[in-house]
């Protein structure tokens, strides 16, 4: 009995790898057929005559799966002759960005600033000297600092008076050595500065004394921002669209350096701060 299972499951291995060669995919493997052992006849008539069938367990091996790998194997010989087997190429390269092939660009060295060579005539708010044209204002400049008009090449009204832009350095220089010349006049000649910037919110536009309501001014502001912070401003200005109805308004004060500390003015504003 023990000789048949061993042939049948020669059998079995046989069919199994042929059946494997032939295609990639290993095939469901064939059923073996079950043998039973011969029927033993009890002659002492004990009542155990009956057929006794008992199924012999076979242990059935699962073949593993061939590994796919890029060289020959027996299989793919089996299958294709002596053929050269297919090449399989990865799809899955790891394609280097660009981004990162490419050296980073060493960042160009900003160019420094240009300084500001223009001459400031500053004035007042309620200066004369504002009403005039940039004709005007140069006819004056000629005529206070006994200098020639072709030192000055060009001049443009600000907010806080004039910019003059002189022909060259040493026209500048001309220029700056006769300011002197606008003393007493209410005006001053001045290079270019980086202003300190401070911005007072809530500034009351009326001020209520005894004569009665007192609108501020731009001079009595600079005259209460000299009070409170021992520094007077260069120059002031309204901040924003205020309404003229407004009971409180926003100014700018510019600076030569910045203030120590904070302030209000008129006991009545917000805290002023730095404007940014």
């Amino acid at each position: 009995m023990y000789h048949k299972e061993v042939i049948a499951f020669k059998a079995y291995l046989r069919q199994a790898i042929a059946n494997f060669a032939a295609v990639n995919n290993s095939p469901n493997p064939p059923k073996i057929p079950s043998h039973s052992k011969p029927t033993k006849i009890c002659g002492s008539g004990s009542g155990r005559s009956k057929n006794v069938e008992k199924n012999v367990p076979v242990a059935i091996t699962q073949l593993p799966k061939a590994p796919q790998v890029l060289q020959n194997t027996w299989v793919t010989v089996a299958r294709n002759g002596h053929k050269k087997a297919r090449a399989t190429t990865n799809s899955n390269v790891n394609i280097t960005p660009m981004r990162k092939i490419r050296p980073r660009e060493s960042r160009k060295e900003k160019s420094p600033a240009t300084p500001d060579k223009r001459l400031f005539l500053r004035l007042p708010q309620e200066h004369e000297w504002r009403k005039l044209s940039p004709a005007g204002i140069c006819e004056i400049i000629v005529k206070k600092l006994s200098i020639s008009p072709t030192l000055i090449g060009r001049i443009k009204p600000i907010h806080s008076g004039f910019a003059l832009s002189p022909c060259s350095t040493e026209a500048r220089e001309k220029v700056l050595n006769a300011r002197n010349g606008l003393f007493l006049t209410g005006a001053k000649l001045e290079e270019a500065t980086n202003w300190a910037t401070v911005l007072i919110p809530t500034v009351p536009a009326v001020i209520r004394k005894e004569q009665g309501e007192v609108e501020v001014s731009n001079s009595m502001l600079a005259d209460e921002v000299e009070r409170v912070c021992s520094m007077r401003p260069a120059y002031l200005k309204l901040f924003g669209g205020n309404k003229t109805e407004a009971p409180h308004r926003t100014w700018m004060a510019f600076f030569p350096k910045a203030p120590r500390g904070s302030f209000n003015v008129f006991d009545e504003s917000g805290i002023a701060r730095p404007f940014k």
